[in-house]
């Protein structure tokens, strides 16, 4: 597949999986007092709160990006094999 191809091909049930374990580690970070929610991260990775939004509401129509992978696992310690294979604890130790 060519990534030009990738905007109109449906999501990778993969991608799906990832957004899924990314958006858990937000919902557990929240209720364990870590930060308010997606709007306090928008405000502290200097990006819109719709974005962060429309793949949690949308996982089969929008993909997350990347860096938002890298900015939880850099900010919040969460385990990127977790993020990405689901494997694991949710944090590093």
């Amino acid at each position: 597949m060519k990534l030009t191809d990738m905007a109109t091909t449906e999501i990778p049930n993969e991608a799906i999986q990832i957004a899924g374990r990314f958006y858990e580690a937000i919902d557990y970070l929240v209720e364990n007092r870590r930060f308010r929610g997606l709007g306090t991260l928008a405000k502290r990775w200097g990006v819109s709160r719709c974005s962060l939004s429309l793949a949690k509401n949308h996982p089969s129509d929008k993909r997350i990006k990347v860096e938002y992978l890298y900015y939880i696992s850099r900010d919040f310690n969460v385990s990127l094999v977790w993020l990405f294979h689901g494997t694991g604890e949710m944090f590093d130790k």
